[in-house]
Protein backbone atom coordinates (compact mmCIF):
# COMPACT_ATOMS: atom_id res chain seq x y z
CA UNK A 1 0.00 0.00 0.00
CA UNK A 2 1.00 3.58 -1.14
CA UNK A 3 0.34 4.75 3.13
CA UNK A 4 0.61 3.27 6.05
CA UNK A 5 -2.13 0.68 7.35
CA UNK A 6 -1.13 0.63 10.64
CA UNK A 7 -4.68 1.85 12.51
CA UNK A 8 -7.55 3.10 11.11
CA UNK A 9 -6.35 6.97 12.01
CA UNK A 10 -3.37 6.24 9.62
CA UNK A 11 -5.26 4.49 6.83
CA UNK A 12 -7.87 7.63 6.35
CA UNK A 13 -4.72 10.04 7.28
CA UNK A 14 -2.80 8.24 3.96
CA UNK A 15 -5.78 8.40 1.70
CA UNK A 16 -6.41 12.04 2.39
CA UNK A 17 -2.55 12.94 1.59
CA UNK A 18 -2.24 10.80 -1.04
CA UNK A 19 -5.39 11.93 -3.05
CA UNK A 20 -4.44 15.76 -2.65
CA UNK A 21 -1.35 15.10 -4.03
CA UNK A 22 -3.03 13.06 -7.03
CA UNK A 23 -4.42 16.31 -7.91
CA UNK A 24 -1.42 18.14 -7.72
CA UNK A 25 -1.67 19.78 -4.60
CA UNK A 26 1.90 18.80 -2.79
CA UNK A 27 2.69 21.73 -0.88
CA UNK A 28 1.97 21.64 2.77
CA UNK A 29 2.41 23.67 5.99
CA UNK A 30 2.42 22.20 9.13
CA UNK A 31 2.70 23.19 12.55
CA UNK A 32 3.57 20.60 15.04
CA UNK A 33 1.64 19.58 17.37
CA UNK A 34 -0.64 16.20 19.08
CA UNK A 35 -3.57 15.68 17.86
CA UNK A 36 -2.75 16.29 13.97
CA UNK A 37 -0.29 13.20 14.31
CA UNK A 38 -1.87 11.02 11.79
CA UNK A 39 -1.87 13.78 9.29
CA UNK A 40 1.58 14.65 9.57
CA UNK A 41 2.78 11.05 9.42
CA UNK A 42 1.02 10.83 6.03
CA UNK A 43 2.83 14.12 4.94
CA UNK A 44 6.04 12.62 6.28
CA UNK A 45 5.46 9.21 4.52
CA UNK A 46 4.50 10.81 0.80
CA UNK A 47 7.22 11.06 -1.76
CA UNK A 48 5.51 13.34 -3.45
CA UNK A 49 4.70 15.75 -0.29
CA UNK A 50 6.73 19.01 0.32
CA UNK A 51 6.09 20.58 3.59
CA UNK A 52 7.21 23.52 5.27
CA UNK A 53 7.40 23.68 9.37
CA UNK A 54 6.53 26.56 10.99
CA UNK A 55 5.54 26.98 15.02
CA UNK A 56 3.19 29.75 14.31
CA UNK A 57 -0.07 28.96 12.88
CA UNK A 58 -0.39 32.38 11.98
CA UNK A 59 2.51 32.22 9.96
CA UNK A 60 2.53 29.31 8.74
CA UNK A 61 -0.98 30.02 7.28
CA UNK A 62 0.19 33.57 5.56
CA UNK A 63 2.96 31.75 3.90
CA UNK A 64 0.66 29.23 2.63
CA UNK A 65 -1.49 31.79 0.70
CA UNK A 66 1.16 33.83 -0.61
CA UNK A 67 2.33 30.51 -2.02
CA UNK A 68 -1.60 30.39 -3.81
CA UNK A 69 -1.19 33.49 -4.77
CA UNK A 70 2.18 32.75 -7.19
CA UNK A 71 1.82 29.05 -8.27
CA UNK A 72 -2.35 30.11 -8.44
CA UNK A 73 -2.82 26.41 -6.97
CA UNK A 74 -3.97 25.56 -3.17
CA UNK A 75 -1.61 24.91 -0.32
CA UNK A 76 -2.47 22.54 2.37
CA UNK A 77 -2.44 23.94 6.49
CA UNK A 78 -2.26 21.27 8.71
CA UNK A 79 -2.73 22.03 12.47
CA UNK A 80 -3.41 20.67 15.99
CA UNK A 81 -6.76 20.93 18.07
CA UNK A 82 -7.83 24.42 20.04
CA UNK A 83 -6.66 27.91 19.13
CA UNK A 84 -4.26 26.46 16.69
CA UNK A 85 -6.78 26.17 13.98
CA UNK A 86 -7.73 29.77 15.12
CA UNK A 87 -4.82 31.55 14.04
CA UNK A 88 -5.58 30.34 10.62
CA UNK A 89 -8.64 33.25 10.28
CA UNK A 90 -6.92 36.28 9.56
CA UNK A 91 -5.34 34.49 6.39
CA UNK A 92 -8.40 32.39 5.29
CA UNK A 93 -10.64 35.87 5.19
CA UNK A 94 -7.52 37.56 3.30
CA UNK A 95 -7.79 33.92 1.01
CA UNK A 96 -11.29 34.18 0.59
CA UNK A 97 -11.50 37.57 -0.32
CA UNK A 98 -8.75 37.52 -2.66
CA UNK A 99 -10.49 34.55 -3.96
CA UNK A 100 -6.51 31.96 -3.28
CA UNK A 101 -7.11 28.45 -2.83
CA UNK A 102 -6.38 27.05 0.51
CA UNK A 103 -7.39 23.65 1.61
CA UNK A 104 -7.19 23.76 5.89
CA UNK A 105 -7.00 20.33 7.65
CA UNK A 106 -7.49 20.95 11.04
CA UNK A 107 -7.36 18.01 13.70
CA UNK A 108 -9.84 17.95 16.48
CA UNK A 109 -11.16 15.62 19.19
CA UNK A 110 -13.73 13.29 18.67
CA UNK A 111 -17.20 14.06 19.71
CA UNK A 112 -17.44 12.26 22.94
CA UNK A 113 -14.69 14.94 24.13
CA UNK A 114 -16.76 18.10 23.57
CA UNK A 115 -17.97 19.60 25.89
CA UNK A 116 -17.07 17.92 29.02
CA UNK A 117 -13.85 19.65 29.83
CA UNK A 118 -11.32 18.37 27.71
CA UNK A 119 -7.99 20.01 27.40
CA UNK A 120 -7.75 22.32 24.19
CA UNK A 121 -11.14 21.47 22.82
CA UNK A 122 -13.18 23.78 21.48
CA UNK A 123 -15.79 23.64 18.79
CA UNK A 124 -13.54 23.97 14.95
CA UNK A 125 -16.42 22.51 13.10
CA UNK A 126 -17.64 25.70 10.80
CA UNK A 127 -15.41 28.10 12.85
CA UNK A 128 -14.45 30.56 9.40
CA UNK A 129 -18.33 30.94 8.68
CA UNK A 130 -19.15 32.06 5.87
CA UNK A 131 -15.20 32.90 4.52
CA UNK A 132 -14.59 29.31 4.30
CA UNK A 133 -16.17 28.31 0.66
CA UNK A 134 -17.30 25.15 2.49
CA UNK A 135 -16.73 23.76 6.02
CA UNK A 136 -16.70 19.82 5.97
CA UNK A 137 -16.46 18.08 9.43
CA UNK A 138 -15.32 14.27 9.45
CA UNK A 139 -16.51 11.64 11.52
CA UNK A 140 -13.56 9.84 13.87
CA UNK A 141 -12.02 7.02 10.93
CA UNK A 142 -14.47 4.32 11.20
CA UNK A 143 -14.38 1.04 8.78
CA UNK A 144 -18.54 1.36 8.82
CA UNK A 145 -17.34 4.20 6.71
CA UNK A 146 -16.38 3.62 3.10
CA UNK A 147 -12.88 4.48 2.04
CA UNK A 148 -14.63 6.05 -0.66
CA UNK A 149 -15.85 8.33 0.87
CA UNK A 150 -12.47 9.99 2.05
CA UNK A 151 -11.46 10.10 -1.26
CA UNK A 152 -14.75 11.76 -2.51
CA UNK A 153 -14.25 14.67 0.33
CA UNK A 154 -10.98 15.58 -0.96
CA UNK A 155 -12.02 15.67 -4.34
CA UNK A 156 -15.03 17.95 -3.96
CA UNK A 157 -12.80 19.96 -1.48
CA UNK A 158 -10.38 20.66 -4.36
CA UNK A 159 -12.84 21.33 -6.63
CA UNK A 160 -14.73 23.98 -4.29
CA UNK A 161 -10.95 25.56 -3.47
CA UNK A 162 -10.23 25.74 -7.33
CA UNK A 163 -13.96 26.62 -8.78
CA UNK A 164 -15.06 29.52 -10.58
CA UNK A 165 -15.31 31.45 -6.73
CA UNK A 166 -11.77 30.10 -5.80
CA UNK A 167 -11.41 30.38 -1.52
CA UNK A 168 -10.55 28.57 1.44
CA UNK A 169 -12.18 24.72 2.17
CA UNK A 170 -11.94 23.75 5.67
CA UNK A 171 -12.06 19.80 6.46
CA UNK A 172 -12.38 19.10 10.01
CA UNK A 173 -10.48 15.83 11.09
CA UNK A 174 -11.64 14.11 14.28
CA UNK A 175 -8.85 11.79 15.41
CA UNK A 176 -9.20 9.25 18.46
CA UNK A 177 -6.52 7.70 20.20
CA UNK A 178 -4.03 5.98 19.54
CA UNK A 179 -2.77 8.98 17.13
CA UNK A 180 0.75 7.58 16.10
CA UNK A 181 0.90 4.91 13.79
CA UNK A 182 0.97 1.98 16.36
CA UNK A 183 0.25 -1.28 15.17
CA UNK A 184 -3.57 -2.26 15.72
CA UNK A 185 -3.12 -5.72 14.66
CA UNK A 186 -6.17 -4.90 12.02
CA UNK A 187 -6.06 -6.19 8.40
CA UNK A 188 -7.48 -3.30 6.17
CA UNK A 189 -7.62 -5.48 3.06
CA UNK A 190 -11.05 -5.62 2.73
CA UNK A 191 -11.39 -2.55 3.71
CA UNK A 192 -9.74 -1.01 0.94
CA UNK A 193 -10.79 -3.30 -1.63
CA UNK A 194 -13.02 -0.18 -2.74
CA UNK A 195 -10.13 2.41 -3.59
CA UNK A 196 -8.26 -1.02 -4.85
CA UNK A 197 -7.98 -0.23 -8.75
CA UNK A 198 -7.02 3.95 -7.40
CA UNK A 199 -4.24 2.85 -5.47
CA UNK A 200 -2.52 0.84 -8.59
CA UNK A 201 -2.85 4.15 -10.56
CA UNK A 202 -1.42 7.64 -10.07
CA UNK A 203 -5.01 9.42 -10.53
CA UNK A 204 -7.42 10.83 -8.47
CA UNK A 205 -10.57 9.11 -7.50
CA UNK A 206 -12.53 11.98 -9.54
CA UNK A 207 -11.24 14.50 -11.00
CA UNK A 208 -13.76 18.12 -11.53
CA UNK A 209 -13.30 20.39 -14.21
CA UNK A 210 -13.80 23.61 -13.96
CA UNK A 211 -15.01 25.63 -17.30
CA UNK A 212 -13.44 29.03 -17.81
CA UNK A 213 -16.03 31.26 -18.48
CA UNK A 214 -16.32 33.12 -22.00
CA UNK A 215 -18.26 36.35 -23.18
CA UNK A 216 -20.79 35.70 -25.43
CA UNK A 217 -20.42 36.74 -29.05
CA UNK A 218 -23.12 38.95 -28.73
CA UNK A 219 -21.89 41.03 -25.64
CA UNK A 220 -18.60 41.11 -27.29
CA UNK A 221 -19.97 42.65 -30.31
CA UNK A 222 -21.92 44.83 -28.21
CA UNK A 223 -19.00 46.48 -26.12
CA UNK A 224 -16.93 46.49 -29.25
CA UNK A 225 -19.32 48.97 -31.16
CA UNK A 226 -19.49 51.09 -27.60
CA UNK A 227 -15.88 51.15 -27.83
CA UNK A 228 -16.03 52.51 -30.93
CA UNK A 229 -18.18 55.64 -30.52
CA UNK A 230 -16.07 56.52 -27.49
CA UNK A 231 -13.99 59.50 -27.69
CA UNK A 232 -12.44 60.20 -23.87
CA UNK A 233 -12.20 56.03 -22.76
CA UNK A 234 -10.05 55.33 -20.33
CA UNK A 235 -8.94 51.71 -19.47
CA UNK A 236 -8.12 50.80 -15.51
CA UNK A 237 -6.29 47.56 -14.80
CA UNK A 238 -6.20 46.56 -11.69
CA UNK A 239 -4.40 42.95 -10.28
CA UNK A 240 -3.60 40.79 -12.73
CA UNK A 241 -3.21 37.09 -11.74
CA UNK A 242 -1.63 34.82 -14.12
CA UNK A 243 1.70 35.57 -17.07
CA UNK A 244 -1.49 35.22 -19.72
CA UNK A 245 -4.04 37.77 -17.89
CA UNK A 246 -0.88 40.21 -18.33
CA UNK A 247 -0.19 39.57 -21.79
CA UNK A 248 -3.62 39.82 -23.30
CA UNK A 249 -4.20 42.70 -21.09
CA UNK A 250 -1.32 44.48 -22.42
CA UNK A 251 -1.77 43.64 -25.79
CA UNK A 252 -5.47 44.84 -25.72
CA UNK A 253 -3.99 47.73 -24.37
CA UNK A 254 -1.81 48.82 -26.67
CA UNK A 255 -4.08 48.05 -29.89
CA UNK A 256 -6.56 50.46 -28.21
CA UNK A 257 -4.51 53.27 -27.24
CA UNK A 258 -6.56 54.36 -24.80
CA UNK A 259 -4.82 55.75 -21.89
CA UNK A 260 -4.23 53.18 -19.14
CA UNK A 261 -4.35 53.47 -15.28
CA UNK A 262 -2.67 50.22 -14.15
CA UNK A 263 -2.67 49.38 -10.99
CA UNK A 264 0.61 47.96 -9.34
CA UNK A 265 -0.22 44.83 -8.64
CA UNK A 266 -1.43 44.06 -12.75
CA UNK A 267 2.48 43.66 -13.19
CA UNK A 268 2.14 46.17 -16.45
CA UNK A 269 4.30 48.26 -15.07
CA UNK A 270 7.39 45.76 -15.47
CA UNK A 271 8.36 43.50 -18.35
CA UNK A 272 5.57 45.10 -20.68
CA UNK A 273 5.93 48.37 -23.59
CA UNK A 274 2.13 50.16 -23.83
CA UNK A 275 2.76 53.36 -24.95
CA UNK A 276 0.12 54.74 -23.31
CA UNK A 277 0.64 53.34 -19.84
CA UNK A 278 0.16 56.45 -17.79
CA UNK A 279 2.51 56.35 -14.53
CA UNK A 280 2.36 58.93 -11.17
CA UNK A 281 -1.07 59.23 -12.26
CA UNK A 282 -2.01 59.60 -7.98
CA UNK A 283 0.37 62.90 -7.92
CA UNK A 284 -1.65 64.63 -10.25
CA UNK A 285 -5.68 62.93 -10.40
CA UNK A 286 -6.73 65.61 -7.35
CA UNK A 287 -5.25 68.99 -9.50
CA UNK A 288 -7.48 71.67 -10.90
CA UNK A 289 -6.20 71.03 -14.49
CA UNK A 290 -7.63 67.85 -14.11
CA UNK A 291 -10.82 68.58 -12.76
CA UNK A 292 -11.73 71.15 -15.16
CA UNK A 293 -10.50 69.14 -18.42
CA UNK A 294 -11.59 65.68 -18.01
CA UNK A 295 -14.90 64.70 -18.67
CA UNK A 296 -14.86 60.64 -19.59
CA UNK A 297 -17.81 58.68 -21.02
CA UNK A 298 -16.05 55.08 -20.69
CA UNK A 299 -13.97 53.24 -18.27
CA UNK A 300 -12.77 49.62 -19.02
CA UNK A 301 -11.65 48.13 -15.79
CA UNK A 302 -10.02 44.41 -16.20
CA UNK A 303 -9.06 42.86 -13.27
CA UNK A 304 -9.03 42.81 -9.63
CA UNK A 305 -8.92 45.62 -6.94
CA UNK A 306 -6.85 48.53 -7.13
CA UNK A 307 -4.68 50.48 -4.66
CA UNK A 308 -5.40 54.25 -5.39
CA UNK A 309 -8.12 56.19 -3.01
CA UNK A 310 -7.06 59.09 -5.71
CA UNK A 311 -8.33 57.00 -8.51
CA UNK A 312 -11.58 55.89 -6.66
CA UNK A 313 -12.15 59.52 -5.85
CA UNK A 314 -11.46 60.42 -9.70
CA UNK A 315 -13.73 57.34 -10.72
CA UNK A 316 -17.05 59.00 -8.57
CA UNK A 317 -16.22 62.37 -9.70
CA UNK A 318 -15.88 62.00 -13.84
CA UNK A 319 -19.22 59.82 -13.41
CA UNK A 320 -18.84 58.16 -17.05
CA UNK A 321 -21.45 57.16 -19.28
CA UNK A 322 -20.16 53.64 -19.31
CA UNK A 323 -18.12 51.52 -16.73
CA UNK A 324 -17.61 48.74 -17.85
CA UNK A 325 -15.66 45.64 -15.46
CA UNK A 326 -14.08 42.65 -16.52
CA UNK A 327 -12.99 39.95 -13.88
CA UNK A 328 -12.66 35.97 -13.78
CA UNK A 329 -14.37 36.02 -10.36
CA UNK A 330 -17.59 36.95 -9.15
CA UNK A 331 -17.18 39.91 -7.24
CA UNK A 332 -18.05 43.46 -7.84
CA UNK A 333 -15.39 46.21 -7.58
CA UNK A 334 -17.36 49.12 -7.64
CA UNK A 335 -17.47 51.14 -4.25
CA UNK A 336 -19.07 54.47 -5.91
CA UNK A 337 -21.51 52.54 -7.08
CA UNK A 338 -21.26 53.59 -10.71
CA UNK A 339 -20.87 50.15 -13.07
CA UNK A 340 -22.76 50.25 -16.00
CA UNK A 341 -21.80 46.61 -16.98
CA UNK A 342 -20.28 43.83 -15.43
CA UNK A 343 -18.67 40.71 -17.50
CA UNK A 344 -17.55 37.47 -15.37
CA UNK A 345 -15.13 35.74 -17.78
CA UNK A 346 -11.83 34.62 -18.28
CA UNK A 347 -9.22 37.72 -18.56
CA UNK A 348 -7.47 36.46 -21.50
CA UNK A 349 -9.78 34.84 -23.19
CA UNK A 350 -11.92 37.79 -23.22
CA UNK A 351 -9.25 40.59 -23.87
CA UNK A 352 -8.54 37.93 -27.12
CA UNK A 353 -12.23 37.89 -28.09
CA UNK A 354 -12.41 41.87 -28.07
CA UNK A 355 -9.42 42.21 -30.10
CA UNK A 356 -10.88 40.88 -32.99
CA UNK A 357 -14.18 43.10 -32.48
CA UNK A 358 -12.62 46.42 -31.99
CA UNK A 359 -13.36 49.23 -34.07
CA UNK A 360 -10.77 51.81 -34.37
CA UNK A 361 -11.47 54.57 -31.54
CA UNK A 362 -8.85 57.20 -30.13
CA UNK A 363 -8.97 59.01 -26.74
CA UNK A 364 -8.85 62.42 -26.54
CA UNK A 365 -7.35 62.01 -23.16
CA UNK A 366 -4.50 60.07 -23.79
CA UNK A 367 -2.32 63.57 -25.11
CA UNK A 368 -3.14 65.63 -21.90
CA UNK A 369 -2.23 62.47 -19.43
CA UNK A 370 0.84 61.29 -21.35
CA UNK A 371 1.86 64.70 -20.92
CA UNK A 372 0.61 65.18 -17.07
CA UNK A 373 2.33 61.30 -16.82
CA UNK A 374 5.78 62.96 -18.17
CA UNK A 375 5.78 65.89 -16.11
CA UNK A 376 5.60 63.93 -13.10
CA UNK A 377 8.70 62.03 -14.02
CA UNK A 378 10.59 64.80 -14.63
CA UNK A 379 9.76 66.15 -11.51
CA UNK A 380 10.47 62.66 -9.33
CA UNK A 381 13.60 62.46 -12.05
CA UNK A 382 15.28 65.27 -10.77
CA UNK A 383 14.33 64.85 -7.11
CA UNK A 384 16.47 61.68 -6.89
CA UNK A 385 18.54 61.46 -9.70
CA UNK A 386 21.26 62.64 -7.48
CA UNK A 387 20.18 63.25 -3.87
CA UNK A 388 21.92 61.13 -1.53
CA UNK A 389 19.68 61.55 1.82
CA UNK A 390 17.30 58.58 1.90
CA UNK A 391 13.43 59.11 1.84
CA UNK A 392 10.34 56.50 1.12
CA UNK A 393 9.60 58.35 -1.98
CA UNK A 394 13.36 58.04 -2.73
CA UNK A 395 14.03 54.29 -1.96
CA UNK A 396 11.02 53.00 -3.82
CA UNK A 397 11.87 54.88 -6.69
CA UNK A 398 15.31 53.52 -6.76
CA UNK A 399 14.18 50.16 -6.08
CA UNK A 400 11.48 50.10 -8.71
CA UNK A 401 14.71 50.61 -11.16
CA UNK A 402 17.37 48.64 -9.21
CA UNK A 403 14.98 45.08 -8.67
CA UNK A 404 16.21 41.68 -10.70
CA UNK A 405 14.97 40.21 -13.25
CA UNK A 406 12.88 37.52 -12.84
CA UNK A 407 12.51 37.76 -9.69
CA UNK A 408 9.25 38.52 -7.49
CA UNK A 409 8.20 41.77 -5.35
CA UNK A 410 6.34 41.34 -2.66
CA UNK A 411 4.74 45.18 -1.04
CA UNK A 412 3.29 45.33 2.27
CA UNK A 413 0.04 46.62 2.63
CA UNK A 414 -0.38 50.57 4.10
CA UNK A 415 2.64 52.47 2.62
CA UNK A 416 4.53 50.57 0.83
CA UNK A 417 2.37 49.60 -1.72
CA UNK A 418 1.37 53.03 -1.77
CA UNK A 419 4.56 54.59 -2.42
CA UNK A 420 4.92 51.64 -5.45
CA UNK A 421 1.97 52.91 -6.87
CA UNK A 422 2.37 56.18 -6.54
CA UNK A 423 6.61 56.52 -7.34
CA UNK A 424 7.69 53.50 -8.92
CA UNK A 425 9.05 53.40 -12.41
CA UNK A 426 8.31 51.49 -15.65
CA UNK A 427 11.02 48.71 -16.14
CA UNK A 428 11.78 45.99 -18.76
CA UNK A 429 12.56 43.42 -16.25
CA UNK A 430 10.27 40.72 -15.56
CA UNK A 431 9.20 41.47 -12.63
CA UNK A 432 6.25 39.21 -10.50
CA UNK A 433 4.31 41.79 -7.88
CA UNK A 434 2.14 40.24 -5.02
CA UNK A 435 0.41 41.98 -2.43
CA UNK A 436 -2.26 40.68 0.56
CA UNK A 437 -5.29 43.17 -0.81
CA UNK A 438 -7.98 41.13 -0.27
CA UNK A 439 -8.38 42.86 3.57
CA UNK A 440 -5.12 44.76 3.16
CA UNK A 441 -4.17 43.90 6.51
CA UNK A 442 -0.58 44.04 7.41
CA UNK A 443 -0.66 41.04 9.39
CA UNK A 444 1.58 37.62 8.09
CA UNK A 445 3.58 40.07 5.67
CA UNK A 446 6.66 38.78 6.34
CA UNK A 447 5.08 34.71 5.44
CA UNK A 448 3.17 35.69 2.61
CA UNK A 449 6.51 36.74 0.56
CA UNK A 450 7.91 33.39 1.84
CA UNK A 451 5.04 31.86 0.76
CA UNK A 452 5.23 33.63 -2.55
CA UNK A 453 8.76 33.79 -3.32
CA UNK A 454 8.27 29.70 -3.14
CA UNK A 455 5.59 29.52 -5.39
CA UNK A 456 7.24 31.15 -7.92
CA UNK A 457 10.33 29.40 -7.33
CA UNK A 458 12.12 32.68 -7.96
CA UNK A 459 13.77 34.86 -5.36
CA UNK A 460 11.59 37.97 -4.21
CA UNK A 461 12.08 41.44 -2.86
CA UNK A 462 10.21 42.27 0.38
CA UNK A 463 9.26 46.21 1.12
CA UNK A 464 7.70 46.43 4.36
CA UNK A 465 7.11 48.95 6.80
CA UNK A 466 8.10 48.60 10.33
CA UNK A 467 4.78 48.16 12.10
CA UNK A 468 4.28 44.97 9.48
CA UNK A 469 7.74 43.85 10.57
CA UNK A 470 7.19 43.67 13.89
CA UNK A 471 3.97 42.62 13.73
CA UNK A 472 5.21 39.29 11.87
CA UNK A 473 8.62 38.97 13.40
CA UNK A 474 8.43 35.01 14.10
CA UNK A 475 7.74 34.78 10.56
CA UNK A 476 12.03 35.15 10.09
CA UNK A 477 12.18 31.39 11.17
CA UNK A 478 10.41 31.04 7.66
CA UNK A 479 12.60 33.52 6.02
CA UNK A 480 15.51 31.47 7.19
CA UNK A 481 14.53 28.71 6.30
CA UNK A 482 13.16 29.23 2.20
CA UNK A 483 14.86 27.47 -0.37
CA UNK A 484 14.42 31.08 -2.57
CA UNK A 485 16.15 34.18 -1.50
CA UNK A 486 13.68 37.17 0.25
CA UNK A 487 15.73 40.31 0.41
CA UNK A 488 13.34 42.34 2.75
CA UNK A 489 13.72 46.23 2.80
CA UNK A 490 12.13 47.36 5.58
CA UNK A 491 10.69 51.71 5.81
CA UNK A 492 11.46 52.16 9.10
CA UNK A 493 10.13 55.64 10.24
CA UNK A 494 9.13 54.55 13.39
CA UNK A 495 5.20 54.27 13.45
CA UNK A 496 2.23 54.27 11.67
CA UNK A 497 3.66 56.48 8.64
CA UNK A 498 0.50 56.06 6.71
CA UNK A 499 -1.79 58.06 9.53
CA UNK A 500 0.30 61.37 8.60
CA UNK A 501 -2.02 61.79 5.08
CA UNK A 502 -5.24 61.50 7.08
CA UNK A 503 -7.19 64.22 8.57
CA UNK A 504 -6.81 63.02 11.91
CA UNK A 505 -2.45 64.07 11.58
CA UNK A 506 -4.22 67.72 12.03
CA UNK A 507 -5.22 66.71 16.01
CA UNK A 508 -1.45 66.77 17.50
CA UNK A 509 -2.88 66.01 21.14
CA UNK A 510 -4.08 62.29 19.86
CA UNK A 511 -2.20 62.14 16.82
CA UNK A 512 1.08 60.67 17.95
CA UNK A 513 0.14 58.53 21.07
CA UNK A 514 -2.98 56.72 19.54
CA UNK A 515 -2.24 56.72 16.04
CA UNK A 516 1.26 56.84 15.05
CA UNK A 517 2.42 54.53 17.97
CA UNK A 518 5.78 55.17 17.93
CA UNK A 519 8.01 52.19 19.11
CA UNK A 520 11.57 53.80 19.06
CA UNK A 521 13.24 50.25 17.85
CA UNK A 522 15.83 49.20 14.84
CA UNK A 523 16.19 45.66 13.63
CA UNK A 524 19.53 44.71 13.64
CA UNK A 525 19.28 42.14 16.78
CA UNK A 526 15.67 40.83 15.17
CA UNK A 527 18.14 40.09 11.94
CA UNK A 528 20.86 38.93 14.66
CA UNK A 529 17.96 36.53 16.24
CA UNK A 530 17.49 34.61 13.34
CA UNK A 531 20.99 34.83 12.06
CA UNK A 532 19.97 36.64 8.64
CA UNK A 533 22.50 39.10 7.49
CA UNK A 534 21.44 42.34 7.90
CA UNK A 535 22.50 45.97 6.75
CA UNK A 536 21.71 49.63 7.75
CA UNK A 537 22.83 52.18 4.70
CA UNK A 538 22.79 56.06 5.11
CA UNK A 539 22.85 57.22 1.79
CA UNK A 540 21.00 56.45 -1.81
CA UNK A 541 24.37 55.05 -3.46
CA UNK A 542 24.77 52.91 0.22
CA UNK A 543 21.35 51.39 -0.33
CA UNK A 544 22.06 50.91 -4.22
CA UNK A 545 25.60 49.34 -3.45
CA UNK A 546 23.81 46.79 -0.75
CA UNK A 547 20.66 45.86 -2.44
CA UNK A 548 22.93 44.80 -5.67
CA UNK A 549 25.22 43.38 -3.39
CA UNK A 550 22.71 40.85 -1.24
CA UNK A 551 20.94 40.45 -4.78
CA UNK A 552 24.45 38.86 -5.91
CA UNK A 553 24.75 36.82 -2.78
CA UNK A 554 22.02 34.70 -3.60
CA UNK A 555 21.49 35.15 0.42
CA UNK A 556 18.06 36.33 2.11
CA UNK A 557 18.82 39.40 3.45
CA UNK A 558 17.67 42.64 5.84
CA UNK A 559 18.09 46.06 4.38
CA UNK A 560 17.02 48.77 7.05
CA UNK A 561 15.97 51.96 6.04
CA UNK A 562 15.94 54.18 8.82
CA UNK A 563 13.60 57.43 7.53
CA UNK A 564 12.28 61.49 9.36
CA UNK A 565 9.05 60.78 8.75
CA UNK A 566 8.04 64.51 9.21
CA UNK A 567 10.47 64.89 6.34
CA UNK A 568 9.00 62.20 4.04
CA UNK A 569 6.02 64.05 4.41
CA UNK A 570 6.95 67.39 3.58
CA UNK A 571 8.91 66.15 0.51
CA UNK A 572 5.59 64.39 -0.64
CA UNK A 573 3.62 67.43 -0.36
CA UNK A 574 6.18 69.54 -2.43
CA UNK A 575 6.36 66.62 -4.84
CA UNK A 576 2.05 67.06 -5.46
CA UNK A 577 2.48 70.73 -5.82
CA UNK A 578 5.46 71.21 -7.85
CA UNK A 579 3.30 68.66 -10.12
CA UNK A 580 0.26 70.73 -9.78
CA UNK A 581 1.72 73.93 -10.56
CA UNK A 582 3.61 72.67 -13.76
CA UNK A 583 0.40 71.18 -15.20
CA UNK A 584 -1.62 74.29 -14.43
CA UNK A 585 0.67 75.80 -16.98
CA UNK A 586 -0.32 73.32 -19.70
Amino acid sequence: MIFSTANINSVWAGLLIEELSRHNITQFYISPGSRSTPLVAAVAQNSRAESVIHFDERGAAFCAIGYARAARKAAVLICTSGTAVAEYFPSVIEASMDNLPLIILSADRPTELHDVGANQTIHQAGLFGRYARHSIDLPCPDIAISSLFVLATVDYAVRLAHGSEPGPVHINCRFREPLAPIESGEDFLSYLKPVETWSKNNNPNTRHQVGKSTCDKTAIDHLASEIGQSSRGLVIVGQLRTKEERESAALLCKTLDWPVFADVTSGLYFGFSVDSLIVHYDLFLGSEVHGREINLDFILHIGGQFVSRMLQDFIAQTRPVHFVQIDSVPRIIDPSHQLTQRIEADIATFCAQLLTKRNQSQSRLTGLLTKSSEISQQIICGKFSKAEALTDVGVVFELSKQIADNSGLFLASSMPIRLMNMYGSKSNYNVTVGSNRGVSGIDGTIASAVGFAQGLGQPVTLLIGDLAFLYDLNSLALVKQSSQQIIIVILNNNGGGIFAHLPIAKFDTIFEKYFITPHNLSFEHAAKLFLIPYVNPRTRSDFVNQYQQGVKSGKSAIIEITLDREKDMALHKAIVTEVSEKLSQL
